[in-house]
């Protein structure tokens, strides 16, 4: 009868430990796949697109401008 336990509790483990390596095996296979594709993504997409010749950008400032930044220490260094 000791041996009979022992071989299901052999068995109900075992197939837990499938289980487990199964499902660790898809998740890995799933990011490695996502990485692939959203590598490929990126080398194929269009970047920005390109400006024109002599396009020029304005900035409409307004207020004074100082070389002192503004805030807490705390927001400077986030």
């Amino acid at each position: 009868m000791a041996g009979d336990g022992k071989g299901v509790m052999r068995r109900v483990f075992g197939r837990l430990a499938w289980l487990l390596e199964g499902s660790r095996r898809v998740i890995f296979n799933l990011l490695w796949l996502a990485l692939i594709v959203a590598v490929a993504f990126a080398l194929f997409s269009r970047g920005a697109p390109r400006l024109a010749d002599k396009t020029v950008l304005v900035l409409d400032l307004k207020g004074r401008l100082v070389e002192q930044p503004s805030g807490s220490v705390r927001d400077i260094a986030l």
